[in-house]
């Protein structure tokens, strides 16, 4: 038969046990959101590549997958997040020759240059009929 003490003795055992149990699932479950954190401080911190786009003819509105920016040519758009980006360029008057569109890989930390040639066109006046 078991004695007082020695029943204390094992509860206080798997209390100790239970509590260690605790600590442990607490520690793993901290270190899984400083993981996370890191990560995400990661992604979001780290520098943008940038890209300088020119143009035969300066003053050309620069679009960026689509979407008009607030640059013109001849200009560098920094802080681009990493990844493939369409560029293309506009301007009132004028046609693009050769690549409407042209692809970059922006890699951040990294610069790229990419050049429009643009064309005037060319007014066409008909003759009136009388």
């Amino acid at each position: 038969m078991k004695s007082e003490y020695d029943l204390q003795t094992e509860d206080e055992r798997m209390l100790s046990r239970g509590r260690l149990l605790v600590i442990t699932k607490l520690a793993s479950s901290a270190l899984i959101i400083l993981a996370v954190l890191a990560v995400l401080i990661y992604i979001f911190t780290e520098p943008g590549g940038e890209v300088y786009i020119s143009s035969n003819v300066e003053g050309a509105r620069i679009y960026m997958d689509s979407y008009p920016t607030e640059f013109v040519t001849n200009s560098t758009i920094a802080e681009i997040p990493g990844g493939v980006h369409l560029f293309s360029v506009g301007l009132e008057g004028y046609r693009t020759i050769g690549d409407y569109v042209q692809r970059v890989k922006v890699n951040p930390g990294r610069s790229d240059t990419i050049n429009f040639v643009l064309e005037k066109i060319e007014a066409h006046n008909e003759p009136h009929s009388d």
